[in-house]
C-alpha cells in the first residue's frame, strides 16, 4: 500500500477506536439496546472523524514535515486531543475525572491505530 492510501485510511479507521471503546464499556444487552448502540456508534464516529480532522490532520502534516511521525507521538497527539475534549465537553462547568475516564484512552487508542495503520504504506519512489 502507497503512503498516500496508508494514511487516507488511517484518517478514516482509527476515529472507529472510540465507538469500540463505547461498546466495550457499555455493551448492548437487549435487541433493542443493540439498535440504539449502532445509530449512537455512527454518532459517536461522526464526532471522532470531525476532531481527528480537526487536531489529527493538521499534527500530521508539521510533524510529517519535521519527521515526527513516531508511534509516541501519536499516542501523546491523541492523550492531549483526549483531555482537551474531555474539558471542552464538560464546559462551562469545571471538568471531573469521569469526564477524562473515557476520552483519554479512546484519544491515545486513535492516535495508536493511525500510526499502526500509517505505517503499512510504503514511500513513493520520485
Amino acid at each position: 500500500m502507497k503512503r498516500r492510501t496508508a494514511t487516507i485510511t488511517a484518517f478514516l479507521i482509527a476515529p472507529l477506536c472510540p465507538v469500540i471503546v463505547g461498546l466495550m464499556t457499555t455493551p448492548p444487552r437487549r435487541t433493542e439496546d443493540i439498535v440504539v448502540s449502532a445509530g449512537l456508534g455512527v454518532v459517536v464516529y461522526l464526532y471522532a472523524l470531525f476532531f481527528t480532522a480537526l487536531f489529527g490532520m493538521p499534527t500530521y502534516f508539521l510533524f510529517r514535515r519535521l519527521n515526527l511521525v513516531r508511534w509516541w507521538s501519536a499516542m501523546i497527539v491523541g492523550l492531549l486531543a483526549g483531555v482537551l475534549l474531555g474539558a471542552v465537553f464538560r464546559s462551562p462547568n469545571h471538568p471531573q475525572v469521569s469526564d477524562f475516564q473515557l476520552m483519554i484512552p479512546s484519544g491515545v487508542l486513535v492516535g495508536a491505530a493511525f500510526w499502526l495503520i500509517w505505517r503499512q504504506g510504503k514511500e513513493e519512489s520520485t
